[in-house]
């Protein structure tokens, strides 16, 4: 309890005259997460997060956060306010949205309404395409592929070996989101709101997101409800052609082969690191039992 004792202290702070709750604990890889209730602990009149993680995370998830949400100029895109934030403590305070996450969304055992779903598919392209636009980057830039969510041995020079980045469609270079995914994106009366920013700079080209939104898709089409109960409501191939099309047309880029081979090539390599994740963290059963197959199937 010591470290979110100082985030407590603060907010109790900001509200001396009422009575601050800790209604609901998540623990998520590299955070924990608190909602906050301000008033009443049943009718609490506004909510807070405040998200535990190591101090080396907050500077950057801080800054990028705070920038786009002062640079996104959409009615329809956005990300929570941060309200205080701590580099030595390690924690951060912002605003908590109600809402569902977009994969809820699509695990969801009934078809969605066909417009909103589809409203909510495209604006994920859009609030990508917007972050893309804020955070590019000079293209003399040295590439940086500075992202857990891949193994070790893939490095910027292998790629730029292996293929011929500045050639392609996708050839600007910005900083990468890292996890964007169905799950950091929450909809909240048809708004979008990008959760969990990155939190260290990796700077490469569109590529590294896009294919981690599609495999993120591929992950969540494993599911039981799909694969048991066989509610394949939405096609992946489909899916992805809108979120893809949408993300292009904002972006004005027109993407040849070699763009399709590197976002093909990023997929296997994050499925061969949850392969690896899951062979060493024995906390991920479930998930690597329903998971398995796919994954070797993906990786060959």
């Amino acid at each position: 309890m010591k470290k979110i004792a100082e985030p407590l202290r603060v907010i109790r702070k900001l509200y001396s005259n009422e009575k601050v709750n800790i209604l609901k604990r998540t623990k998520t890889v590299n955070s924990k997460i608190y909602k906050i209730g301000i008033g009443d602990v049943n009718k609490p009149r506004e909510s807070l997060l405040i998200k535990l993680c190591p101090p080396e995370n907050i500077d950057i998830e801080v800054k990028t956060q705070s920038i786009f949400r002062d640079k996104c100029k959409s009615d329809l895109i956005t990300t929570p306010k941060i309200l205080d934030y701590s580099t030595e403590q390690g924690f951060i305070i912002m605003d908590y949205i109600e809402g569902i996450d977009f994969k809820h969304l699509l695990l969801s055992s009934k078809p969605q309404e066909n417009n909103f779903f589809k409203n909510t598919i495209e604006n994920s392209a859009v609030a990508l395409s917007k972050f893309h636009k804020i955070f590019k980057v000079s293209i003399s830039k040295r590439l940086d592929l500075n992202t857990p969510l891949l193994n070790e041995e893939i490095t910027s020079d292998r790629l730029t070996t292996k293929f011929s980045l500045m050639e392609c469609g996708m050839n600007l270079k910005t900083q990468s989101y890292i996890d964007y995914t169905p799950w950091n994106i929450l909809i909240n009366n048809k708004k979008l709101f990008l959760l969990d920013f990155p939190e260290r700079e990796c700077i490469f080209t569109p590529h590294l997101d896009i294919a981690r939104f599609k495999f993120s898709l591929n992950i969540i089409k494993q599911h039981p409800v799909f694969r048991i109960f066989n509610k394949n409501w939405w096609v992946l191939d489909d899916l992805f052609d809108i979120f893809l099309k949408k993300y292009c047309c904002g972006m004005k880029f027109k993407l040849n082969k070699i763009d399709y081979l590197v976002i093909d090539y990023f997929e296997k390599e994050y499925a061969k690191k949850l392969q690896n994740i899951y062979k060493t963290n024995k906390k991920y059963f479930f998930e690597s039992l329903y998971l398995r197959d796919f994954l070797k199937r993906f990786t060959k």
